[in-house]
């Protein structure tokens, strides 16, 4: 269970299959507000998140076809640059 502060809301975006996509540790937003993850050995993938008003099975999910992966930490910049560790 999640512990919000008042007046937050949690919303499940994407349940994650674990055995086809591994279990994300890295997140981070890219210049469209789209999310970049990844599991510690694995690729990286683009979360889109649903519209508002929608529901998770809307949540679109790409495998980014790059020659990364395996972050265990990302930062995204404004030019769009993406750094990892």
């Amino acid at each position: 269970m999640l512990k919000l502060p008042k007046d937050f809301k949690a919303e499940l975006l994407y349940s994650v299959p674990k055995e086809k996509q591994g279990s994300w540790v890295n997140l981070c937003v890219d210049p469209k507000g789209r999310l970049i993850v990844s599991d510690q050995n694995g690729p990286l993938y683009r979360v889109t998140p649903f519209p508002a008003g929608g529901d998770a099975g809307e949540t679109k999910v790409e495998r980014l076809d790059l020659p990364l992966g395996g972050r265990t930490a990302c930062c995204m910049r404004s030019t769009a640059s993406m750094y990892g560790q």
